[in-house]
């Protein structure tokens, strides 16, 4: 009996996420260290206002009681103040957090992509990060993962809106320019005319914004998106050596350690000996 055939799957390189994890733990970390410091100041604070209470014990007055007062006032509103800033830093972690989960969900469903298609993860460049890129036979695919919830549509100028609300920041228009400059860096690099597709997926929304209504960037599901890679209309064919090509002009611009191309050419060779053993 033969064994069965292993499914050929996509060259995934680079761990999803790690961008938004470092913010969260930078995030966490800005927040200790501002806390802790606000701790010190209100202590020497207090500790030298209490000494020089003691020290002038013998001419102790209204005005110094007054002085006590303001200090102990100023105090509580620091310390009011500091709270705000922790739940504004644990709200600001829990979000980088929650699109390190969704980049994670977007990268599981990007490693079902053909043998022929090579993902890389978290790709950090001089103009900004991002959080996939594929390529593949369809072309050259920028993705960006919001793990938003509810209804994602266009606000009918070329941005986005969640649940009915417009979005705080230019999304669209940010993605969309990070996009083009990393299109002009790999032209720069292989001297060919390269096409470049902006893509943001939704994990976890309803997508209700239609090809067009968001300029040259498409918005999609998690679940569509396999299939919207493969459809060859979305982008520019390429060929094998084009691929190649790519990939490691991406390699040069996100200037990435020697230890990428290595993982790169043991996970094709990984792949092949398991193709190889299913034969």
């Amino acid at each position: 009996m033969e064994p069965a055939a292993i499914h050929a799957m996509a060259t995934v390189i680079g761990n999803p996420g790690r961008y938004t994890t470092e913010q969260s733990i930078r995030s966490f970390q800005t927040m200790w260290l501002t806390t802790m410091l606000v701790l010190i100041a209100i202590a020497l604070f207090e500790g030298g206002l209490f000494t020089a209470l003691i020290v002038t014990r013998a001419l102790v007055s209204w005005s110094a009681l007054a002085l006590g007062l303001v200090g102990l006032c100023a105090t509580i509103k620091v310390c009011r103040d500091q709270s705000r800033r922790i739940d504004e830093f644990e709200r600001e972690r829990m979000n980088w957090r929650r699109g390190a989960v969704g980049e994670q969900v977007v990268s599981d469903t990007l490693a079902c992509l053909p043998e022929n298609y090579f993902v890389l993860n978290d790709v950090k460049t001089s103009c900004g990060n991002l959080d996939h890129v594929v390529i593949g036979p369809t072309g050259l695919f920028a993705i960006e993962t919001k793990n938003w919830r509810g209804v994602v549509a266009a606000d009918g100028a070329g941005e986005l809106l969640t649940n009915g609300s417009s979005c705080s920041t230019a999304e669209i228009r940010k993605l969309l320019r990070r996009t083009m400059l990393v299109r002009e860096q790999v032209m720069s690099l292989t001297g060919r005319d390269v096409y470049m597709r902006a893509v943001m997926v939704f994990p976890r929304a309803r997508v209700e914004a239609a090809f067009g209504s968001t300029g040259k960037v498409h918005c999609v599901t998690d679940e569509r998106l396999c299939s919207y890679i493969e459809e060859p209309a979305f982008s520019q064919k390429l060929r094998s050596c084009d691929v190649d090509q790519i990939c490691r002009a991406l390699e040069g611009i996100a200037r990435m350690e020697p230890a990428f191309d290595r993982e790169r050419k043991s996970v094709v060779a990984t792949k092949s000996t398991a193709t190889v053993t299913s034969t």
